[in-house]
């Protein structure tokens, strides 16, 4: 534990700027007196504060010059968020208030600055949060999207650390059952014969290691609602691409013009639909350039990079324009994508001039017609991406999935094949990789700050 964890910190835990209330937060030993500096410059001590009461007070400087009226929360060691003594200051919300106040705690020389996450750094080192809930609470704080919220939340709750913690106390039992066969078996001080406890292990590992993969792959395909799903946009010149971009995030994202060939580079904006992010990518309109004009080499490679956008692209959605004909490179380009495996959404525009047939979903940009039904049917197309009908969204952070897929899963499956063959010493040797690696999720036996300084470091200072 660094020296730094028995200093008195205090950040800003309100997002800065202008708002109707500002919350201070100030950790560690000193907090009430620092309090008392505030609440009585002159001297007179607060002899005793409840916790998780909220208290009324004026806060001084050294000058006996009012700051401000707070509302004063203190939590006492071992029941706050941090572990340690924690008070809380909600000001008014002025940026001169805030920096009034912060001033004044620095000057009673008793705090220092926080630095990013070291809030929460302590709360890990006090044992109130393990390292895979700390990821969860900075994906909770980041997250944009309801799924998002809904995948940070599960493992911010602790819900994955008691799997995690489920993993590790199975795993643990089957280590000391193979001990006992490797340091008692020539004793006869064990109660059934060696080839039956190795079955038991097996079976109950065999069971752990099955468990492990299918959080695995729930956690993998819930990946995409934290980084969010790539979708392209791909059409003709002039389909109206562009307008459908501006339409979906209701601003003018994208150059709309009549002139064929205005979009050129790849135009990337984000959005929530149905509660998944969306990098959504408009694209320069595809066709077969007749000739090798100045102007047609620039269009080409904005078309190429059109095609690669589509081919990186999660979900491609082909727009068609009504009394257009497909172009002939247009449908080749989809022929391609579709053998790939690529998802397709085809989308009739202009459908204010008439019908259009063979199309997904028929919509007018111009009148809004058909928008909200192209948004379930993006909303469905992400779902089959990320959740694929099942109800549990598990968020994991990328660390968590390596470390399962290097350390704990090969462990695993690799001391059943070794138990196949009664190599008992080199599965259990295995089985206790795999409790390392779970130890690593969750920060039990971590030495080293440098992956602390890499979590730690993403968060902000208040927090």
């Amino acid at each position: 534990m660094s020296a730094n964890i028995l200093n008195t910190i205090y950040a800003l835990s309100s997002a800065p700027g202008r708002a109707a209330i500002s919350i201070l937060r100030l950790s560690g030993p000193k907090s009430i007196e620092v309090l008392n500096k505030l609440r009585y410059p002159s001297g007179s001590l607060i002899s005793s504060i409840p916790s998780h009461k909220a208290r009324l007070a004026n806060l001084y400087d050294d000058q006996m010059r009012l700051l401000d009226k707070a509302l004063v929360l203190y939590f006492a060691q071992g029941k706050s968020y941090t572990g340690d003594d924690l008070v809380e200051l909600h000001l008014h919300g002025s940026p001169a208030v805030v920096q009034a106040v912060m001033n004044s705690i620095k000057k009673t020389n008793l705090a220092r600055y926080a630095e990013p996450g070291e809030f929460t750094k302590r709360a890990f080192y006090n044992g109130k949060l393990d390292l895979s809930q700390v990821e969860a609470i900075r994906d909770l704080i980041d997250a944009d999207t309801e799924l998002q919220r809904q995948a940070a939340v599960v493992g911010a709750d602790g819900q994955n650390s008691i799997r995690f913690a489920a993993w590790r106390k199975q795993i643990l039992e089957n280590t000391s059952m193979l001990t006992a066969l490797i340091d008692f078996a020539d004793d006869n001080e064990i109660d059934t014969t060696p080839s039956r406890l190795i079955s038991s292990v097996k079976a109950s590992i065999e069971k752990v290691a099955q468990d492990v993969s299918t959080f695995r792959d729930q956690a993998r395909c819930s990946e995409l609602i934290q980084s969010g799903i790539r979708l392209a946009l791909i059409g003709a010149p002039n389909a109206g691409k562009s307008s459908l971009v501006n339409a979906l995030v209701k601003r003018n994202a994208s150059i709309v013009s009549d002139i064929p060939g205005t979009t050129r580079d790849v135009v990337e904006v984000g959005l929530d639909i149905q509660g998944f992010k969306v990098l959504l990518g408009d694209t320069a309109g595809i066709r077969q350039l007749k000739g090798r004009t100045e102007q047609e080499q620039i269009e080409a490679l904005g078309i190429e990079k059109a095609l690669e956008t589509a081919r990186q692209a999660h979900i491609v959605v082909a727009v068609l324009s009504h009394g257009q004909h497909m172009d002939a490179n247009l449908q080749k380009q989809l022929k391609l994508l579709r053998l790939e495996g690529k998802p397709i959404v085809t989308v009739g525009n202009k459908s204010d001039l008439g019908a259009i047939e063979n199309v997904n979903v028929q919509i007018s940009c111009k009148t809004g017609q058909g928008l909200d039904d192209l948004v379930k049917v993006l909303g469905n197309a992400c779902q089959y991406l990320t959740i694929k009908g099942s109800d549990n969204i598990i968020g994991a952070s990328q660390r968590i999935m390596d470390l399962i897929d290097t350390a704990v899963l090969p462990g695993l499956q690799q001391s059943v094949r070794l138990l196949d063959n009664n190599d008992v010493t080199l599965a259990n040797a295995e089985l206790q990789l795999a409790i390392e690696g779970i130890g690593r999720i969750t920060g039990q036996g971590i030495t080293t700050n440098e992956i602390l300084g890499v979590v730690f470091g993403s968060f902000c200072v208040g927090k």
